[in-house]
């Protein structure tokens, strides 16, 4: 049989037959049709066995097959973490092909994954033969910012704020320790912080070791150089090298200082809220409050106010944000008032008198009026430090009648210290008569 004989060929077999006389049967003829019994070979050019691919990415996978007659078909067969198939016949038929696969490995697929990939080449007698190689999905792709908090320009932080760089993935804190994230004060002088990592490790943290000053603006910078687990860089989010960013903020002049911003507290538990206002020397008042009330105020230095932790249920969830306000001026309209009851002769709404109109004309609504048996009370609601008291009398007429005592003290006044028509010698509340 001739070697390059195929399929399509037959081969003829001629045969005589002769007995012991001679004779012969005559010529007789056999056709025996060619088979092909070597299946094809088959190949893959790449990727090579064990390369990396990211989940996301795409594989291309390049054939080659062969066959002593022809190769039909190439069919993919995809298996282990998916599976999929694929199948391309080869028109025509041919001796030697070579082509390619395209597959997209699903993003949603975990690093570490196990993909087989295995080609079969058919030939035209139907005989087979199969070529397999074994990726793994690996993380190739640098995180990426989300956001850096506090926002730029932000004003009134606390004194122990928490700069949070929020990315995409978990990232590897050791490689954020070479001064990634860090932070400086106004006059561009670094500050010592430490650094931590929150959020299932996709959020890296940094605190300032001590309290910042009130008042002063702050700056946080983050450079490249972080990576995530893998070790792949931190980039932007087109892939491109990451570009530095900082964002600036100002400590409040009255800047939380206890607990510490991050703290861990216990519903209902106590807790000694404290505020730093030494950069306003001349502070009244400190005044704090939270994102539901004002929770009390404090006028001696230093500024401390005993309070208890609300319920995670009064909160609506698991996170307490306290502020504190200064006063530096007049503490009158902090306060309440109150008056001696039914003894106004022409009824005037006692808040008047601190209503922070200095109009002394009646006639013009902001005059309070008492008659002069009657009194009237400030309670500023917290013991502070006065450097003065100015009252602003009525000046439209009548002022035979501004005849008063001045009277200060720590707790409220007794009403019954009052009840006569002199004024006591001494004040159940331990009151001073300054005028």
């Amino acid at each position: 049989m001739a070697a390059d004989a195929g399929p399509d060929d037959a081969v003829e077999v001629l045969a005589i037959a002769l007995d012991g006389s001679g004779a012969s049967s005559g010529e007789q003829s056999l056709s025996i049709a060619v088979a092909d019994a070597t299946p094809p070979t088959v190949s893959i050019v790449s990727p090579g066995e064990d390369d990396p691919f990211a989940p996301g990415s795409s594989v291309e996978i390049q054939v080659e097959a062969a066959d002593n007659f022809a190769v039909t078909e190439l069919r993919l067969d995809v298996s282990g973490a998916i599976v999929d198939q694929q199948i391309q016949p080869v028109d025509p038929p041919a001796a030697d092909t070579a082509t390619s696969f395209g597959f997209g490995i699903p993003a949603e697929l975990d690093a570490g994954e196990t993909l087989v990939f295995t080609v079969t080449a058919r030939d035209a007698a139907g005989a087979e033969a199969t070529a397999e190689i074994v990726i793994r999905t690996e993380d190739l792709v640098g995180p990426t910012l989300g956001e850096l908090l506090p926002a730029n320009a932000e004003r009134d932080l606390p004194a122990t704020p928490v700069v949070r760089a929020r990315f995409d993935e978990p990232i590897d804190l050791a490689s954020a320790f070479s001064g990634q994230l860090s932070l400086e004060d106004g006059a561009g002088n670094p500050v010592a912080t430490h650094l931590g990592l929150a959020e299932s490790g996709a959020t890296l943290t940094l605190r300032p070791r001590a309290p910042l000053v009130p008042g002063e603006i702050y700056t946080a910078f983050l450079t490249g150089g972080i990576t995530d687990l893998a070790g792949n860089p931190l980039t932007e989010p087109d892939g491109s090298p990451f570009q530095d960013v900082a964002t600036s903020f100002t400590i409040g002049d009255a800047a939380i200082v206890s607990p510490a911003d991050g703290s861990v507290l216990i519903e209902g538990e106590p807790v000694q809220i404290a505020a730093d206002a030494s950069r306003l020397p001349d502070t009244r008042t400190v005044s704090f409050f939270d994102a539901a009330a004002d929770l009390g105020r404090d006028g001696l230095a230093p500024f401390v106010l005993d309070s208890v932790v609300p319920t995670i249920t009064a909160l609506g969830g698991s996170s307490w944000t306290l502020g504190a306000d200064v006063n530096r001026g007049n503490l009158a309209p902090l306060g309440s008032v109150r008056e001696a009851p039914g003894t106004s002769a022409a009824p005037r709404d006692p808040n008047l008198a601190i209503d922070g109109n200095r109009d002394g004309d009646f006639a013009n609504g902001s005059v309070t009026h008492t008659p002069g048996d009657a009194w009237w009370e400030l309670d500023l609601g917290a013991v502070v430090a006065l450097d003065r008291i100015e009252i602003y009398l009525r000046t439209d007429c009548c002022e035979e009648r501004n005849e008063l005592a001045v009277l200060i003290a720590a707790d409220s006044f007794d009403d019954a210290d009052f009840a006569g028509d002199d004024l006591p010698a001494g004040y159940a509340n331990g009151a001073i008569a300054l005028y």
